[in-house]
């Protein structure tokens, strides 16, 4: 069980790490004020008269393309977040400011996708330091971390006004505004375990689309090992330390993600961590991970949606080593699905 040991003592050394990190971004960020982070994104200070230019700001992010900047901030000059979170965003192509504040006290949002219970949260309990924002073309997207596994997605109107929430990250958007989003998870878990949903902002429906049932070939089999390993640690071992037993809820992480917008189509890279199963079976040889690539079609058209599991070796065998984005092709995505 010494790997296990090692891993816990890892996650906890990670937890302090993030930890000394935010202490550290609070710490240089203390003092700098909303004009001097404008000015070193480019933003021409001198002419423009808007809410907090010159106040002290803390725990920010700025998105900043082509067509806008984007910046979502805290008020600073204390150690805790206040309750209401600004927004400017700049619209280049109109040469247009837009402001927005979000009173964070009040606000209760329903998060979607969530594993809590509840599902009604006042909206400061579930929002912290503003870590990415994300823009569409109807709607902003801003995700404040709650801890190193989990936060929560603000969804803001094009016009920086409430519309929606859910639990976790954006990982892409499509034309259509389907959201691909990763599940926050339990930081403190015995296992932890990629989950992967689609979001619709018209619907505010979600949909978790990894995993999806019924499983395929690979990820059965790879259950099946995970048992097998559980079953020779011994029912003690998981009682003891308020483990789950579950194989199902087996060690996994996200690699490499693409969607395609011509194909309505997702694929991303799911690494089987394979350590339980060596720790159980020394004597085999096992490769670290297990590299999956889930491809998935009908996405964003409103279709049925299906999903493909490939072993990641079997694909570049196939087709060399290309990005997988270049599997969402009309030509590679038939050839994989074959008639389905």
């Amino acid at each position: 069980m010494k790997r296990y040991f090692v891993l816990a003592v890892l996650v906890i050394v990670g937890l302090l790490v993030f930890s000394s990190i935010i202490h550290a971004n609070w710490t240089e960020n203390a003092g700098i004020t909303l004009r001097t982070v404008l000015t070193e994104n480019g933003i021409d200070t001198e002419n423009i008269d808007i809410p907090n230019i010159d106040k002290v700001i803390r725990d920010y992010d700025v998105l900043d393309d082509p067509k806008m900047f984007c910046i979502a901030y805290y008020l600073g000059g204390s150690n805790r977040l206040e309750g209401k979170l600004y927004i400017h965003l700049y619209r280049k192509d109109e040469d247009k400011w837009l402001y927005g504040v979000l009173d964070l006290d009040t606000l209760i949002v329903k998060l979607r996708g969530t594993y809590l219970i509840q599902e009604d949260f006042v909206a400061k309990y579930v929002v912290g330091s503003i870590w990415r924002i994300h823009s569409s073309k109807d709607h902003i997207y801003i995700f404040g971390d709650i801890n190193p596994s989990a936060g929560t997605t603000l969804v803001l109107s094009s016009d920086l006004k409430y519309q929606d929430a859910f639990y976790g990250w954006v990982l892409a958007i499509f034309d259509d505004e389907t959201v691909v989003y990763y599940n926050s998870q339990m930081h403190f878990a015995p296992t932890y375990y990629a989950e992967i949903s689609i979001y619709n902002p018209s619907t505010k429906k979600t949909q978790m689309i990894y995993p999806m049932k019924p499983y395929q070939k690979i990820r059965l089999e790879h259950i099946k090992k995970v048992k097998e390993a559980y079953d020779a640690i011994g029912k003690d071992w998981f009682r003891e330390h308020n483990h789950h037993m579950n194989p199902e809820l087996f060690n996994n992480y996200l690699g490499e993600v693409a969607i395609n917008n011509n194909t309505h189509s997702l694929a991303f890279v799911i690494c089987y961590d394979n350590f339980e199963i060596s720790e159980a079976f020394p004597e085999e040889t096992i490769p670290k991970t297990t590299d999956v690539v889930y491809i998935y079609k009908n996405v964003s058209n409103g279709k049925k949606i299906k999903y493909k599991e490939v072993l990641l070796s079997n694909l570049r065998e196939k087709y060399g080593d290309i990005p997988i984005s270049e599997y969402l092709k009309s030509k590679k995505l038939k050839e994989i699905f074959g008639r389905n």
